[in-house]
């Protein structure tokens, strides 16, 4: 099984120095309420992508609704032996609707941060603070989306600019 160093020099280290080190920081599993059957299908699928473009690093980010420690725990032990390193993290919803991704240090910051955050109970006002509180990296996903889940949209422009600062 794979950890997530904390030490950011250890996670980046790669042999071939000229390799550019690949993120996807927002990777949805999909297997929420599916039958056990369905979920291994699923979960081969995403070991077999995975497996074939060797991303070096994946944010599960499955949304805070859908069971996000049982996504995490699932890719993650569905991914071991290959290259990729699956991270901790969810896609948070805010009581404003507006989806926030925070990627962990481990299982049990997750575990964690999924007391602070759950589903449509938290205000993107607090975003700063529980990320801080958890020792989350944060990220805004498609902050212009049309509707209520982009956060520039849901809040307006402004708003948007100072959340950022």
């Amino acid at each position: 099984m794979k950890t997530v160093s904390t030490d950011i020099e250890a996670q980046l280290y790669l042999p071939n120095k000229d390799k550019f080190v690949s993120f996807d920081l927002h990777y949805h599993t999909n297997i929420y309420r599916l039958s056990k059957k369905q979920r291994e299908i699923r979960l081969a699928q995403h070991r077999e992508c995975l497996s074939e473009t060797h991303v070096d690093f994946v944010a599960s980010t499955e949304h805070g609704y859908k069971s996000p420690l049982d996504a995490y725990l699932y890719l993650r032990d569905a991914t071991e032996g290959i290259h990729t390193t699956i991270l901790p993290a969810v896609e948070a919803i805010s009581k404003e609707g507006v989806d926030i991704i925070f990627i962990f240090q481990d299982e049990g910051d997750l575990r964690r941060g999924l007391r602070e955050l759950p589903a449509f109970n938290w205000s993107v006002d607090d975003m700063k603070h529980l990320r801080d509180a958890t020792g989350a990296i944060s990220i805004i996903p498609h902050p212009f989306t049309p509707g209520k889940t982009g956060l520039a949209n849901a809040v307006g422009d402004k708003r948007f600019m100072k959340l950022q600062e």
